[in-house]
């Protein structure tokens, strides 16, 4: 016989290995060259990772951070992304080895939702055998294809914990162990957590409808079901409450267009998802809800409605629950609600778990039922006929996610689970467990071949990819970070991803997240960055009249050079330059702060009516257009079109260029940028090198086309890839530099002076005289920045529609700024009155058992 404790062993390391083995398969290192690094977590999650480091390690706290764009709230960041417990363990990896630290978490999480499982299937009935249930929810096809997102995986963990705690609410005992594990699926992940609330409430009904046996105890339980939960929101309020205020503002927008009822797919769709490796790159997209689950389980599932010893309202509370999850996949407006109402970009049906986690309870429901009372062969032969059955419906059908071979394997698997499952039922108990081992065996097989099948078209990255870029750069941040303590801004002219400064630990000015805030990219695209809607970035650089404004002190190039910035270190691969020119974080403006027309397509124009609005006297602009411009079409025809001008090709079998040539009129900085209303990718080119490729996701901005000498000419050349290139205008500028030494001698002669500063606070002095009597911040503009003036509060106001401002009345003045999270004193006001319910509940709890 099995022991409880081996199984418990077997939950939790048989799904690692598995895992495991599959990584050996598909050489991730150290047993081959990639890495677990793809889609994003690549582009997003690593870095924030890192960034959870420096905060475990007291360099950034958990408020604010520079190192998104010009700065932002960090909480609601946290709140989605960083707050599982086993972050801890990322304090033992140096960044090098991040990559290593992942595939540890990955293994770590995996095995857990095998063990919690376990725990929760034997809380409904001790059983050795639970392990063959708990390894197939723990290697489920959700969690396969949704690895990347570590941030779910906690969920998956916690969910059989949540229902272990309304199991017993139900029976009478104490609501805390639901409310604390509620509690902490809200905090390791609210939006997974919110999915849990739902499925909560299905499956308390679920417990009214099959188990309740008179309204006293439906209300009671009903009663204690929601003062648990009410008492689980509360001990989360700490963190709930501040994040809901940060996430306004951001991109996720409810579109009541999308609340339908249409159908989301036909039921073939979703039998499709049970087959094995039923996944690619556009599953992924837009896909059909993850809900593969192995043999065994689907096998005992249709045993447990033909069980004739499970009572008939435990089968009508299932179904009850069954039907509403299947409604919500296949309704749109359901489904919606599931996502709190925004339609999720990428990764569909992210609460599919929970339909695996009921199965999972209805087959072992089953199979502990077939050891009361063995499957009959009628029931055998019922369950024979409905796979084959399902097996002719589905060969008409054709999926480009389902390969034939993996079809005819998941339908043979379906027949031997349930002919074991058969077996097993009417073993004597002399050879039950070798068919048990059988069993658990098959099932391994068949979940790792799974696991294989989905995780092999997974695109991983080459660890080098991550090693190179972190051996490149981060020697040079730590050293500029150590050596100099004083705020500024960071840049680099290539990237490993849009969150290079949270990688680094650095203030940047790129970022990627789901809770960015909007018009904080919106500025940053009007000014010349790259901003598609999800992410805004510095991209291969921006003007001296930018660069200079918001602080960009130093500058680590490994394409371009930039002769007007001072090199401070430079090798074969970068260099390091240093921005004479960098603003101060603060500095004393004129009252002019509000006239800046964010509506036009110009950058430069944006720029410098920017600063033409805080110097304190009328200047030339900095950036002054080069009129001196020829164009040249080769196999183009040049036309008007509506929104500006079209290039068609004229031969499509031939290359076509439109190239411009600028003749060089002053010793100075040049740019380039080409507005337009269609991104039709082409290809650009500086000097007939290479650039990339403009109009696209990636590369929609200025374009630094280098220093030049009176005289030179620079070539910009457009290489048509598609039919033709349509822009608004073609704009190629130069930078004044006596006027940029200009500004910045009026903007820092009055600045902020900080004394100290932390991620997420600043203090100093400034003095402010008539005509300069507004301190700028170039941070944006947050209502949740407490302002002290000489020890009084003041309220900031929105410069520019961007940045903070005060202002201020002639003479010395001390500041201070603190970031204090909007509704985190009412949250963790909450929070404390909830623990000490906890504690009251408790002491009531015990005082009986004290006195006995």
């Amino acid at each position: 016989m099995v022991r409880k404790r081996h199984s418990y062993l077997g939950s939790f390391f048989i799904p690692g290995i598995s895992l495991l083995l599959v990584y050996i398969f598909l050489g991730i290192y150290p047993f081959g060259e990639q890495s677990l690094l793809t889609i994003d977590m690549y582009n997003q999650y690593v870095s924030f990772f890192a960034y959870l480091k420096s905060i475990l390690l007291g360099k950034n706290d958990i408020f604010y951070t520079f190192s998104k764009n010009l700065g932002g709230d960090m909480i609601g960041l946290l709140a989605y992304y960083l707050m599982s417990p086993f972050n801890v363990l990322l304090l033992f990896f140096p960044l090098k080895y991040f990559t290593e630290a992942l595939l540890f978490l990955s293994l770590l999480k995996t095995g857990f939702a095998g063990l919690t499982m376990s725990f929760c299937l034997n809380s409904k009935k001790a059983s050795p055998y639970s392990m063959l249930f708990s390894i197939a929810y723990a290697l489920m096809g959700y969690m396969l294809v949704y690895q990347q997102n570590l941030m779910w995986l906690d969920g998956v963990i916690l969910l059989p914990l949540v229902v272990m705690g309304i199991d017993r609410v139900f029976e009478n005992r104490s609501f805390l162990f639901y409310s604390f594990f509620l509690a902490l699926s809200l905090v390791t992940n609210y939006y997974i957590g919110y999915m849990i609330c739902i499925f909560s409430v299905i499956y308390a009904l679920m417990k009214v409808i099959g188990f309740c046996n008179d309204k006293s105890e439906c209300f009671r339980f009903i009663s204690n079901f929601t003062l648990g939960s009410l008492l689980g929101g509360g001990l989360s309020a700490f963190l709930l409450i501040p994040t809901a205020f940060s996430l306004s503002g951001g991109k996720a927008e409810f579109n009541p267009d999308f609340f339908t009822f249409d159908p989301n797919f036909t039921w073939p769709d979703l039998i499709s998802k049970f087959i094995i490796g039923s996944t690619n790159a556009n599953q992924i997209i837009t896909g059909f809800p993850n809900v593969y689950v192995g043999s065994f389980v689907l096998s005992g599932l249709v045993f447990f409605f033909l069980k004739g010893n499970i009572p008939f309202r435990k089968k009508i509370a299932y179904l009850f629950g069954f039907l509403l999850i299947l409604a919500s996949f296949y309704y749109n407006g359901i489904n919606l609600i599931w996502h709190g109402l925004n339609t999720p970009a990428w990764f569909p049906y992210r609460y599919s778990f929970v339909f695996v986690f009921l199965a999972v309870l209805a087959a072992h429901e089953a199979f502990q039922a077939s050891l009361e009372k063995s499957i009959t062969v009628i029931q055998l032969l019922t369950i024979g006929t409905l796979w084959v059955l399902i097996g002719f419906y589905m060969s008409n059908r054709s999926y480009d996610y389902i390969t034939d071979f993996n079809a005819q394997i998941t339908y043979v698997s379906l027949f031997i689970s349930a002919l074991l499952l058969f077996t097993f039922s009417h073993a004597k108990s002399i050879i039950k467990r070798q068919v048990f081992v059988l069993m658990l065996a098959f099932s391994f097989f068949e979940l790792t071949f799974n696991s294989h099948e989905i995780l092999k078209q997974q695109a991983y990255a080459p660890r080098a990819e991550f090693t190179g870029n972190v051996e490149k750069v981060q020697p040079l941040t730590e050293a500029i970070l150590e050596e100099d303590e004083s705020f500024y801004r960071i840049t680099k002219d290539f990237q490993f991803n849009r969150n290079d400064p949270m990688l680094y630990g650095y203030s940047g000015l790129s970022h990627y997240s789901s809770n960015e805030k909007t018009f904080v990219k919106d500025f940053l695209g009007n000014i010349g960055f790259r901003n598609n809607g999800n992410w805004a970035y510095y991209g291969k650089g921006n003007t001296l009249t930018v660069d200079s404004l918001l602080g960009v002190k130093y500058w680590i190039a490994s394409e371009t050079e930039h002769s007007n910035y001072t090199t401070l270190k430079s090798d074969d691969n970068v260099t390091l330059y240093q921005n004479p020119y960098a603003l101060p974080v603060g500095m004393m403006v004129n009252n002019q702060t509000e006239n800046l027309d964010l509506a036009q397509v110009n950058p430069f124009e944006m720029q410098n009516e920017l600063v033409s609005n805080i110097v304190s006297e009328s200047v030339s602009d900095a950036l002054k257009q080069s009129d001196s411009v020829a164009i040249e079409l080769e196999n183009v025809r040049q036309g008007p079109h509506e929104y500006g001008t079209v290039y068609e090709k004229i031969d499509g079998s031939k290359d076509a260029f439109v190239t411009y040539t600028i003749n060089v009129e002053e010793n100075a900085p040049y740019y380039a940028f080409f507005p337009s209303a269609y991104w039709i990718p082409t290809e650009l080119y500086v000097n007939d090198v290479w650039t990339g490729t403009y109009f696209n996701e990636y590369n929609y901005n200025i374009v630094p086309l280098g220093d030049y000498a009176q005289g030179e000419q620079i070539t910009v050349t457009f290489k048509i890839n598609n039919e033709k290139v349509i822009v608004l205008d073609e704009l190629f500028y130069y930078e004044d530099l006596e006027v940029v030494k200009h500004n910045f001698e009026d903007l820092s002669s009055h600045s902020f002076e900080v004394d100290e500063h932390t991620s997420s606070s600043f203090s100093g002095s400034v003095e402010s005289e008539v005509g300069k009597e507004t301190l700028l911040f170039t941070i944006p503009y947050d209502e949740s920045w407490q302002i002290e003036v000489d020890g009084e509060r003041e309220e900031g106001k929105m410069a520019f529609q961007t940045f903070l401002a005060i202002d201020l009345e002639p003479g010395e003045h001390t500041i201070e700024l603190k970031y204090v999270p909007k509704g985190w004193h009412v949250g963790v006001a909450i929070t404390l009155v909830s623990f000490l319910i906890v504690a009251l509940i408790s002491f009531k709890i015990r005082l009986p058992k004290r006195k006995r």
